[in-house]
């Protein structure tokens, strides 16, 4: 039961991970940016050209996050700046840049916490533990995970809930505590 219970979790999880929309076509992304203002809109294209690229290109990925991030200062606009960072850290993370993505997740709790931005906090606790987790700090990571459950039970997201069950699952399995796993592994599936 746990293994099909963790197959369907590895299946969820790498089809949630790729950001990359199908049909978008990316030079017509990058001419829209050539004429559009220094605006909100624009943050957010760069941000879906960035994704476009993360998982063939990760490089060009990152430039398109970087600019987003700048752009985001300039305007002042922390919700960018957070989605900067939402994004540029899950690069981070494959490169296996967990201090860096640590610090850019605890920095983007502390903007949206600053301006209020509950949807863009919960994301940040998540990511927050997912840096945690790649650290290889179990605890940390489940306390994390933690802290946004009920905020994601609040808004009923069934997928988000599914998937931070399954990460606690394996986090318990790793921390040697099968009872606790198990439970976790039964609200992921409840929740998928």
């Amino acid at each position: 039961m746990i293994r099909i219970v963790l197959i369907l979790l590895l299946l969820v999880n790498n089809s949630a991970r790729g950001q990359m929309r199908v049909g978008l076509d990316k030079d017509s992304l990058r001419r829209i940016l050539m004429t559009h203002p220094p605006d909100t809109d624009k943050v957010a294209t760069l941000i879906l050209l960035g994704q476009q690229y993360e998982n063939i290109q990760p490089d060009t990925a990152i430039l398109y996050y970087q600019q987003a991030g700048q752009l985001s200062q300039q305007l002042n606009y922390p919700a960018g700046t957070i989605r900067y960072i939402n994004n540029y850290t899950a690069v981070l993370n494959v490169r296996g840049r967990f201090d860096e993505a640590l610090r850019l997740n605890l920095q983007a709790l502390q903007i949206a916490e600053s301006h209020g931005l509950d949807q863009l906090y919960t994301k940040a606790l998540i990511n927050t533990a997912a840096a945690y987790q790649y650290k290889e700090d179990y605890p940390q990571a489940a306390a994390w995970y933690l802290k946004a459950l009920p905020r994601l039970a609040t808004v009923g997201d069934a997928q988000s809930l599914s998937l931070v069950y399954g990460n606690l699952c394996s986090l318990y399995r790793a921390l040697g505590q099968p009872d606790k796993a198990l439970g976790y592994a039964r609200n992921s599936l409840q929740q998928a």
